[in-house]
């Protein structure tokens, strides 16, 4: 797909490199088999490479921190274990290892991946106020929440879509996805209300669990809402904590880094509440269900979401943690939880804050280290 672009701009050099890169690092099986899996839905980034600002980013940078590992204590091990393992699991486990571990040497630490003479933990680092040993987990969807998130996203994708044939905004709530006798009322309506919508007026359509809007598109436009995704994502996440901390011990871990993908911050009442309000609740439910099973310190994070407007950092401080939010660049942003559950790891919290603020601006760095064109020339646009 990127060769059939005739232009050969920094954007296309850069993304042969980070395929190149991939390519002699996991070999063509692995990587062909990780191409299949983002079409499955696993956010891999690789089909939509030559097209999609945010899988340029994840691409470059999966690839630069497989060329970054090579220097790291335990590379050789990590890299067979990547090679042949087929899972998605292990594809998205060993990206956030990666991630975590290319913070902290982008902050001067050493870094061990898969330390430990045991069964080994995932991550060591040398910070200031001692090691930081650490397990990953990654929190995918369940296949019956994709179910649900498909035909969330089908129905408002379709809304989007009339919209746009009427040139319209359709916004308000979608409670339940609309039969196929009620899309051809809501296409009625749209058809005969839309002239009176794009004049200035707001027209309005209800039925049982729905209700939209028709306006004017523009920034003023009222959101579109999609149903509800029926699933117990919060504690489903409890629960998985709580399984991985009880394993623990084994490795000698202090510290557990969890990635949810799984929509708990996209869709639940928690996920899209204050920043303030969440650390409290969170560190409440883990702190009940680990009991004396508790780990040193939980580090919780939503995947990096698109935020194309822009997004100022903020934190959040408090006795039991902090609540971080920040940009990733390009266009995207996190929010991180860091939950010291013990006294003596009050002082890794900081620690922890510092690798989460390194994101910010950690694509602009590696780019420059590895001698490729910074973001500004790789996303500017074709000229003419």
């Amino acid at each position: 797909m990127l060769d059939r672009n005739p232009r050969r701009d920094a954007r296309y050099q850069a993304a042969r490199w980070a395929l190149d890169t991939l390519q002699s690092q996991l070999g063509d099986g692995r990587l062909e088999r990780a191409a299949r899996l983002s079409d499955d839905g696993v956010p891999l980034g690789l089909h939509l490479l030559g097209s999609h600002t945010q899988a340029l980013a994840e691409t470059l940078e999966w690839a630069l921190r497989l060329e970054m590992c090579q220097r790291w204590d335990g590379s050789a091990d990590f890299m067979r274990d990547l090679v042949n393992d087929p899972r998605p699991s292990r594809l998205l486990h060993s990206r956030s290892q990666l991630a975590q571990a290319s913070f902290a040497a982008r902050v001067g630490w050493p870094v061990a991946l898969e330390p430990g003479s045991g069964p080994p933990a995932d991550l060591a680092f040398g910070a200031p106020s001692g090691p930081l040993v650490t397990e990953i987990r990654v929190l995918t969807q369940s296949d019956f929440g994709r179910g649900q998130r498909e035909v969330a996203e089908g129905a408002t994708d379709w809304l989007f879509g009339l919209g746009l044939e009427h040139g319209v905004w359709i916004g308000g709530q979608l409670a339940r996805d609309p039969s196929r006798s009620k899309r051809r009322q809501i296409e009625e309506f749209v058809r005969r209300e839309s002239a009176r919508a794009k004049a200035g007026e707001r027209r309005r359509f209800s039925s049982a669990g729905i209700s939209l809007e028709i306006s004017e598109r523009g920034s003023n436009a009222p959101a579109l809402l999609s149903p509800q995704v029926r699933e117990e994502l919060f504690g489903r996440m409890i629960r998985a904590i709580a399984e991985k901390a009880e394993k623990m011990a084994a490795s000698g871990a202090q510290w557990l880094h969890v990635t949810a993908l799984t929509g708990l911050w996209a869709f639940t009442s928690w996920g899209r509440g204050q920043l303030a309000s969440k650390l409290p609740t969170m560190h409440s439910a883990l702190a009940e269900a680990l009991k004396d099973r508790r780990p040193a310190g939980i580090v919780l994070t939503s995947g990096a979401s698109l935020a194309p407007g822009g997004i100022q950092e903020e934190v959040v401080r408090g006795q039991i943690g902090i609540a971080l939010r920040t940009g990733a660049e390009p266009l995207r942003a996190r929010e991180s939880l860091i939950m010291p559950l013990r006294k003596e790891a009050q002082p890794a919290g900081d620690e922890w804050l510092a690798l989460a603020r390194t994101e910010s601006d950690w694509l602009s760095w590696a780019l420059a280290k590895q001698g490729l064109p910074g973001l500004p020339e790789l996303l500017s646009p074709p000229p003419g």
